[in-house]
C-alpha cells in the first residue's frame, strides 16, 4: 500500500496554521483511527484485546475535540468533522470490501 505519503501529507497538513488546511489533514488522520478502532472492534475483535481499539477510537475522538478548538470558524469544524466521517466510511469501506474477497 502506499498509505505512507497520504498519512505524511495529512498529518503536514493538520499542524498547518490555514484552518480549512487543518481541519482537512486531522479529519484524514482521525477518520483513519476511527475505521481502524472500527475494524478492530467488528472483524479482528475474536483474536485480539478490545482494549487497544476502543483506545484508538478514544483517540480519535479526543483528537477531533482538540482540534475543533483549535480552528475558529464553525465552517472549518464542519470540515473536520465532513471529512473525518468521509474518510471514516471510505476505510470501513474499504476493510469490508477486501475482506469479501478474501
Amino acid at each position: 500500500m502506499v498509505t505512507g505519503p497520504v498519512i505524511g501529507a495529512a498529518a503536514a497538513a493538520a499542524t498547518s496554521g490555514r484552518q480549512y488546511r487543518a481541519a482537512a489533514g486531522a479529519g484524514l488522520l482521525t477518520g483513519v483511527l476511527f475505521g481502524d478502532g472500527i475494524y478492530g472492534l467488528t472483524e479482528v475483535a475474536d483474536t485480539t484485546e478490545p482494549t487497544y481499539w476502543v483506545a484508538v477510537l478514544v483517540l480519535g475522538g479526543v483528537a477531533v475535540v482538540l482540534v475543533a478548538a483549535r480552528l475558529r470558524t464553525p465552517a472549518a469544524i464542519f470540515a473536520l468533522v465532513a471529512i473525518s466521517a468521509m474518510s471514516t466510511l471510505a476505510e470501513t469501506a474499504g476493510y469490508a470490501f477486501l475482506n469479501a474477497l478474501g
